[in-house]
């Protein structure tokens, strides 16, 4: 008579190669989700530098002369609370009626 024996579990040897197997992919995922991240912020920051500059734009057209501060640009509402949020975290300023994006 053969006696037949069910598992009931993973072997020592199964569970260590999965959880290798899992830290190889992440060592191999995680640098490329940061660079990508790290891309996605710059790509961010020069479409907000566009947009405030075309906000500038349309305030000199209106009122025949750039705008003071970029307070001015949120008080008239051409730039919403949101995006002035934004551009002091980014610390885009305006040198006369040029945008000039900031260093993080």
């Amino acid at each position: 008579m053969v006696k037949q024996s069910k598992r009931k579990g993973f072997t020592l040897i199964e569970v260590v190669t999965t959880v290798f197997i899992i830290g190889l992919l992440v060592l191999l995922v995680l640098p490329n989700v940061n660079h990508v991240r790290a891309f996605a912020e710059r790509k961010q920051q020069t479409a907000l530098v566009q947009t405030v500059q075309t906000q500038v734009d349309l305030y000199r057209n209106e009122n025949g002369s750039a705008p003071a501060s970029l307070k001015d640009l949120a008080d008239k509402e051409y730039l919403s609370e949101g995006q002035l949020a934004q551009v002091d975290k980014a610390a885009i300023t305006l040198k006369g009626d040029r945008v000039v994006a900031g260093k993080k």
